[in-house]
């Protein structure tokens, strides 16, 4: 019994692949990692932290800065963190540290980069894939701070700021 039930887990796991859809049945674009289905209601919530500057970031890396209540994205170059846009909620970042080291890596099985949810992209034919929603301010009643998707009315990121949304 255990001996089908391993080769029944081979079998299945030898067939996934490193892209995975959300809210949808499957990948329709070959270039993403993380593909979204259709909600007119739905985003990415930007992981808290406190002065994202005193990070050790991969580059990459986006978080919501609570020191300056801004949507912050690291680039790895001079300046290396891209300058907050101001008028967001500040402070309620988490206290203390995730002791477990766990991280979610996907796009490949190992990375050298440090955060909750890796997207890796091994080959550099892959990208995230924000929910595309169309006039976010009309369809969120109580966004959280932190919540980022793209504007398809502006063809911009639309990251609400905890008191309006802010666009990049």
């Amino acid at each position: 019994m255990k001996n089908t039930f391993l080769i029944s887990v081979l079998l299945i796991s030898s067939g996934i692949n490193a892209q995975v859809a959300i809210g949808k049945k499957s990948i329709t674009n070959n270039n993403t990692i993380l593909e979204f289905g259709n909600s007119s209601n739905r985003g990415i919530v930007l992981p808290k932290v406190e002065n994202a500057t005193t990070m050790n970031a991969s580059e990459g890396t986006m978080v919501w800065d609570t020191t300056t209540g801004s949507f912050r994205y690291y680039g790895g170059t001079t300046p290396a963190w891209n300058p907050p846009a101001a008028g967001g909620t500040t402070g309620g970042a988490p206290s203390g540290s995730d002791a477990n080291g766990k991280k979610m890596i996907i796009g490949s099985d190992t990375s050298d980069a440090d955060g909750i949810l890796i997207l890796e992209a091994k080959q550099g034919d892959k990208a995230l894939v924000l929910p595309s929603i169309s006039q976010p301010s009309e369809r969120f009643s109580s966004p959280p701070t932190g919540l980022m998707v793209y504007d398809t009315a502006t063809n911009q990121v639309a990251v609400f700021n905890g008191t309006k949304w802010t666009y990049f």
